[in-house]
């Protein structure tokens, strides 16, 4: 999936939900590939059925948030992220949300949240970048998406392929990240 490859991801993805079909994390892999595949209406179809399962899992709620997300259905897509309450995951996409559903004031106490509250110390830069791209503001959506590469952030493993960076993906700052995860396109 990083590499871009999302029709051989959600293959693999398929056949791994028929070896192990009652893992949550196995059954949210098919939705999750629909969502980087730009397929909000299939990606919620997958989810729900994941939700069967374990109608708790974080991680569905995160990607089905996210799939809503991409459909424009921002307050489903809010709802969702703030039930997949894993701050280390949602946060940054949780931010994003609010801001491009025009809710600017909560991205901005999210951001200060993040920069002063008590998971500061451990903060991934990625986050911030995340909410400043979706408060139009690219500059500083590029220096913390630099950090989270200093830093190599566990997040960065999407980057390519996540729907809310696609407005930064022809912008020469997006190509030279790329290239730095040796994630860049052949030649």
């Amino acid at each position: 999936m990083s590499q871009g490859r999302l029709d051989e991801a959600y293959s693999e993805w398929k056949h791994a939900t028929e070896l192990d079909p009652v893992t949550p994390l196995v059954n949210v892999g098919p939705g999750m590939i629909r969502v980087v595949q730009r397929q909000p209406d299939q990606a919620i179809e997958e989810l729900e059925k994941a939700l069967e399962l374990d109608p708790d899992f974080f991680w569905t709620h995160f990607m089905l948030g996210l799939a809503h997300l991409l459909k424009g259905d921002y307050d489903s897509a809010i709802a969702a992220l703030e039930r997949g309450n894993v701050p280390q995951y949602r946060d940054g996409h949780l931010g994003h949300a609010y801001a491009v559903s025009g809710e600017r004031e909560k991205a901005r106490k999210l951001i200060e949240g993040l920069q002063t509250g008590p998971r500061a110390e451990y903060l991934l830069p990625y986050h911030l970048a995340m909410i400043h791209f979706g408060l139009g503001e690219k500059e500083s959506g590029f220096a913390h998406l630099n950090q989270a590469c200093d830093l190599r952030s566990p997040q960065l493993f999407w980057v390519k392929v996540i729907p809310q960076l696609d407005g930064v993906h022809d912008d020469p700052r997006f190509q030279a990240i790329l290239r730095r995860m040796n994630l860049a396109d052949p030649e």
